[in-house]
C-alpha cells in the first residue's frame, strides 16, 4: 500500500490490491479527505480500478501526485504499466491512460516499481526488474517526460549494470540536480562485488539521467567488523535526504543465507560535491532484527526536525507488527533517539509512512 497527499492538503489517495476473485488481484486508487487541523483521514470519497489485474498477491509500490494537482501515477508490481489519473476540480481520479514500461532497453520491466516525480513536473522516474531475463533478476530505471495534459513519453531507460536484487524509491536531491538510487546485489561483477550500493545520476536540464557515482554500503556484524558479503542479501530500504541537501539517512540490513538477519542500522552521510558524493559519518543501530524483518520506509518533518524511521517486522511465526522510532536531528545532523519508540501490533503489511507538511 502507498499513499500520497494532494497539494491542497485537504484530499489524500492511497493505492490497494484487492481479492477479487480466486487466483485474481485487482488494484485500486481510494481518495479519502484530509482535515489538515487535526491531521484526520476520511471519509472515502472514491474508489477506482486501474484496470490492471495480476495473478499473485503482490505488492502496489507507486503512487504519485503531479505538483499541479490535475494528474496522479500509480505503478504496481507484476503488472507491466504505469496508471496515469485525472484529478478533476473534486480531486476525485479518473482513469486516462496506461503506460507499457516494456519500452527500451535491454530488459524487460515484467514488474513496474517505484516512481518519483521531478519538483518541475516535467519529468517522471520509474525502475523496474525483470525475473524472467534468463540470467537472474536485472534491475533498471527509466525516465518518461510529462507532455501536455499529463500524458507520458518515453524518454530513457537505464540498466543497472551488475545489479540483480532488491531496488528502493528513486529520491532526489533538494536542488533536483541529483537523483540516488538504492540497489541491491548478489553479483560478483558488481562494482565491489555483492553487496548493496546507491547509484547517483546527474539530472541533466531535460530531465534525463547519467550516472555520476557508486557508493557501496557497508554493513557490520555486530562485533563491529565488515560484514562478508559472499553469501549474503544486503538491502538499502530507505533513502532520505535533508532539507538543506548537506546530509542523507540509509537503512540497512543484511540476512546471511540461512536466514539470520543481522541487526538494522541508519547510516548517515555527509553530501559533497554539492550532492553528487556520498561520504559516510556515522551508523547507528536502529533495531535488533529478527527473521524476515526489514524497514519499509521513513520520513523526515521539517517542522520539528524529527526523524521518524518506520520498521516492519515479522518472523516465522504469525506475529507480525510495526516500531515507528523517532530521532532528533542535532546540530550537526546527527540522530538522537527518543524513547520510546512506538509498537503497533496486528499489522499485516505496513509501509511508507508519508507527511502531511
Amino acid at each position: 500500500m502507498r499513499a500520497a497527499f494532494h497539494p491542497d492538503r485537504r484530499h489524500v489517495y492511497v493505492t490497494t490490491l484487492t481479492q477479487i476473485s480466486e487466483r485474481q488481484y485487482g488494484t485500486h486508487v481510494r481518495a479519502f479527505g484530509y482535515d489538515p487541523s487535526d491531521c484526520s483521514i476520511g471519509p472515502l470519497l472514491a474508489s477506482t480500478r486501474t484496470g490492471a489485474e495480476t495473478a499473485s498477491n503482490t505488492r502496489v509500490y507507486g503512487l504519485e501526485v503531479h505538483p499541479n494537482g490535475e494528474w496522479l501515477y500509480q505503478s504496481t508490481a507484476s503488472v507491466r504499466e504505469i496508471h496515469h489519473f485525472e484529478l478533476g476540480d473534486d480531486r476525485l481520479p479518473v482513469p486516462k491512460d496506461s503506460y507499457d514500461t516494456t519500452q527500451g532497453g535491454s530488459v524487460v520491466c515484467a514488474q513496474s516499481r517505484r516512481l518519483a516525480l521531478h519538483p518541475d513536473g516535467r519529468t517522471l522516474y520509474s525502475n523496474c526488474n525483470n525475473a524472467d531475463a534468463g540470467r537472474g533478476v536485472e534491475l533498471a530505471l527509466q525516465v518518461w517526460a510529462i507532455e501536455s495534459g499529463g500524458a507520458l513519453t518515453f524518454s530513457e531507460h537505464h540498466v543497472l549494470e551488475n545489479m540483480d536484487g532488491g531496488i528502493s524509491d528513486p529520491v532526489l536531491h533538494p536542488s533536483a540536480r541529483w537523483l540516488y538510487q538504492p540497489v541491491g546485489t548478489r553479483d560478483t561483477a558488481a562494482p565491489r562485488g555483492p553487496g548493496a550500493y546507491i547509484l547517483v545520476f546527474a539530472v541533466e536540464p531535460d530531465g534525463t539521467l547519467r550516472l555520476h557515482d557508486t557508493t557501496a554500503v557497508r554493513v557490520l556484524t555486530p562485533e563491529d567488523s565488515v560484514l562478508d558479503v559472499g553469501q549474503t542479501q544486503i538491502f538499502p530500504s530507505t533513502f532520505i535526504v535533508h532539507p538543506d541537501g548537506r546530509s542523507a539517512y540509509a537503512t540497512v540490513h543484511a540476512i546471511l543465507g540461512d536466514f539470520e538477519s543481522f541487526p538494522h542500522e541508519i547510516v548517515r552521510y555527509q553530501l559533497e560535491g554539492e550532492g553528487g558524493r556520498l561520504v559516510e559519518v556515522d551508523r547507528r543501530l536502529a533495531a535488533l532484527a529478527t527473521m524476515y524483518s526489514s524497514h519499509h520506509g521513513g520520513a523526515l518533518v521539517r517542522a520539528n526536525e524529527a526523524f521518524y524511521l518506520y520498521s516492519y517486522l515479522t518472523d516465522y511465526d504469525t506475529t507480525r507488527g510495526g516500531v515507528l522510532q523517532q530521532y532528533r536531528i542535532g546540530a550537526s545532523h546527527e540522530l538522537i533517539p527518543l524513547d520510546p519508540p512506538f509498537v503497533a501490533t496486528g499489522l499485516r503489511d505496513a509501509r511508507q509512512p508519508i507527511v502531511a507538511r
